[in-house]
């Protein structure tokens, strides 16, 4: 059976976004210890672990069973486009469930880096990730290969303000439990040879069946006759794999989509 594309060809939202945010606070309904806030903690932890959020067992219930209700399964997932903001949280359960019976070993979570942290263009994390499901493992070893191919860099403060990736942990562990993640996030500024060299150092570090996914949010701030011209627009150059148009499009990470389209390209799954 043809691998698919569920964020480009199936899961591809037509979302009326007010805003990029997954929450504005991570501070929200998170877990406390011996009285403490989250806050406290993350800095008692953060040489240990990154943190998820929101951190709301009930939330992602519904989300899921929402999910279950409104959405056809789909099979033989290889790379996926999903948002980050909570409006689409059902679009991001329903990719995460028909994940599931695939059990894929690697996750790799691709997003923008919304306020340019850091000081490289590409960033990742060796950190696990703590989420109301438990723990969820990074994989080292693809990261440190990554890491060794001089592309990318480690960034944790970065990350640990990055709603793109943290808004989507807490999907990867509750439907996949053993299975490891990998975290990138990019800046907008970055060169072609810069993602092609990525899409590079991925194909070359990454178990075969890694399953891709980007995590990326597109109209904002608009009318909804804005929202529906520019995300169908969208749709239409993701379909087509039509690069010539990247510019033109209404979305938070450019380079987050054009690495996972030439992943799918090499790995011949543009349907």
């Amino acid at each position: 059976m043809k691998n698919y594309i569920i964020g480009i060809l199936i899961l591809f939202f037509v979302l009326i976004c007010t805003g990029c945010s997954f929450f504005d606070s991570r501070t929200l309904n998170m877990p406390e210890k011996e009285g403490r806030g989250f806050l406290s903690q993350l800095q008692s932890y953060s040489q240990e672990y990154q943190y998820a959020a929101p951190w709301d067992k009930e939330m992602y219930e519904r989300l899921y069973d929402r999910a279950s209700k409104k959405y056809t399964s789909v099979s033989d997932i290889k790379g996926a486009i999903v948002p980050h903001h909570i409006l689409g949280g059902e679009l991001i359960a329903h990719l995460f469930r028909n994940l599931e019976k695939q059990k894929p070993s690697t996750v790799v979570i691709i997003g923008p880096n919304h306020f340019s942290r850091g000081d490289h263009r590409v960033l990742t994390t060796s950190h696990d990730w703590k989420t109301p499901y438990g723990v969820l493992s990074t994989h080292t070893k693809v990261t440190d290969k990554l890491l060794g191919a001089g592309n990318v860099f480690v960034g944790d403060e970065a990350i640990k303000e990055e709603h793109s990736v943290y808004a989507l942990m807490s999907f990867v562990k509750k439907s996949l439990p053993k299975t490891k993640v990998v975290t990138l996030v990019l800046k907008n500024n970055m060169t072609k040879q810069e993602q092609d060299e990525l899409v590079s150092d991925l194909i070359g570090s990454v178990p075969k069946d890694t399953v891709f996914i980007s995590s990326i949010d597109f109209s904002h701030y608009q009318i909804p006759t804005a929202t529906e011209y520019h995300d169908q627009f969208s749709y239409n150059v993701i379909k087509t794999f039509d690069y010539e148009r990247f510019g033109n499009l209404e979305i938070d990470s450019i380079p987050s989509l054009y690495v996972l389209m030439k992943l799918m390209e090499h790995y011949k799954t543009q349907k």
